[in-house]
């Protein structure tokens, strides 16, 4: 319909700009001409006619060639009249003594004559005037609907972008579902496996010798002191709901404490129900929970630190674990937020948003960070698998003897935490290793509780 909208304009244009100029300047052109060829014939003099023979002057002649010629032959009381008709107007030429009153005569005639040719030519330039004002008005109609398709079209365009721009947001959305759900696959198959293997190690085995085949490397140091203890007094919120019972056969129940390090007896599966036993509870507030002031696990060469969180749904991220020296949080690991994601930060530098692993709210994981200070490469893993490696803060230098707190982050320069960083979710099986442990050996413990070693330290709820 454009294309014809616009054919058909083009000719309205070619109509008035072309054709009409050139009928207007063709009808003056003629009626010029006409009025001027009209005008010569009126101008020109016309020949006096002969007198005739029985005018005095003839007989004059007649009566001899030597009598003197009279050069006004016309009497006044006769003057003479000569009618000359030219068109369909009769003009008179009145000859007489005065030339004045036969100019004024010439003029009316003139005038006369002129007035019908001038009145012809104004009735057709008003009419090609109202035709080209007609041709105006259907063009700006023909300009007003096209505006008004051009709105539309607009109208649509915007609206077809929009559509575009819900259906990728949809898009995104079912992308980050259909991998959490890939996510949930994943870990029922994994519950499935331990569930079978769970119910394999009760039919045919005994646990306790499996443990103590399977599970306890043959270089544990069976002498190792495990005397000296860390204990922290827990939130009320915490201490209430933590009833953990070591001895199957006892019924004493525990303080509500919480120790670094457990023995060798006391290794087992982590499962989802047994971690929801043995979890610390933080409800987010600033009240502190575990501080170790003069903390040395963290080698200069390298680290390892491990935890199963179970995240809660917040505004902002949380802080799982920091560490700070002279008041600098040196080391931080985050976790919560509206789409909660594990966030590590080292000496400043942080982990970019767009590749932080993506968690799931109110739901066990394990994470392992590992980092390398030679090159400054962080692993970091989730439930076993890698999940990023790259390098981050190849130029930091984490010294020794700084604060290590669980579920809070120090205020810069300050002994407070900051209130809008406090964990809320669950913490259990707190790991930091003085190395850097490989894939093979975080994939391995996943799952279970490792006996206490030289270069580790366990926070552990019992």
């Amino acid at each position: 319909m454009t294309s014809l909208l616009l054919d058909e304009q083009s000719w309205l244009a070619l109509l008035y700009f072309v054709v009409l100029p050139l009928l207007v300047v063709g009808i003056a052109v003629a009626t010029y001409q006409r009025s001027g060829s009209e005008a010569g014939r009126r101008a020109a003099p016309q020949p006096l006619p002969a007198p005739s023979p029985s005018a005095p002057g003839a007989m004059a002649t007649d009566a001899g060639r030597d009598a003197p010629i009279d050069p006004t032959p016309m009497l006044e009381d006769a003057p003479l009249h000569v009618e000359h008709s030219s068109g369909p107007v009769e003009r008179v030429l009145a000859l007489s003594a005065t030339p004045v009153e036969a100019e004024e005569v010439l003029d009316l005639g003139n005038e006369r004559a002129s007035s019908e040719p001038d009145s012809e030519a104004s009735a057709r330039l008003a009419t090609a005037q109202a035709h080209l004002q007609a041709a105006k008005a259907r063009l700006q109609a023909q300009d007003d609907e096209l505006d008004t398709l051009r709105a539309e079209l607009d109208d649509a365009r915007e609206a077809l972008d929009e559509r575009d721009r819900h259906v990728r947001r949809l898009s995104t959305e079912l992308e980050a579902r259909t991998a959490e759900l890939l996510g949930l696959r994943e870990k029922a198959e994994l519950a499935d496996q331990l569930r079978a293997e769970l119910d394999r190690i009760r039919s045919g085995h005994d646990v306790a010798e499996l443990a103590t085949a399977d599970l306890i490397p043959g270089d544990f140091d069976d002498d190792l002191e495990l005397d000296d203890e860390i204990v922290v007094a827990m939130p009320g919120s915490a201490a209430e709901e933590l009833e953990v019972d070591d001895d199957p056969d006892s019924t004493e129940e525990t303080d509500g404490r919480l120790r670094p390090d457990r023995r060798a007896s006391d290794d087992q599966l982590l499962t989802p129900q047994v971690l929801d036993r043995l979890a610390m509870a933080f409800d987010g507030t600033t009240e502190c929970v575990v501080v170790e002031p003069s903390f040395s696990g963290l080698s200069r060469e390298g680290w390892t630190i491990e935890a199963w969180i179970r995240p809660a749904r917040t505004r902002l991220p949380r802080t799982v674990l920091s560490y700070a020296v002279a008041g600098s949080c040196r080391v931080r690991v985050s976790a919560c937020g509206p789409r909660p994601a594990l966030g590590v930060e080292l000496d400043g530098e942080s982990l970019p948003e767009d590749v932080q692993p993506r968690l799931i709210a109110d739901v066990w994981q394990h994470v392992g960070v590992t980092w390398d200070a030679a090159g400054g490469r962080l692993t970091v893993y989730l439930d076993g698998a890698l999940a990023f490696s790259g390098e981050v803060a190849p130029s930091a230098r984490i010294p020794s003897g700084g604060r290590l707190i669980l579920g809070q982050e120090p205020a810069r320069g300050a002994q407070v935490s900051i209130p809008g960083r406090a964990y809320e979710g669950g913490l259990a099986e707190v790991r930091v290793w003085s190395h850097v442990r490989s894939p093979t050996e975080i994939q391995r413990d996943t799952h279970r509780r490792v006996p206490l070693q030289p270069e580790l330290r366990v926070w552990r709820v019992g």
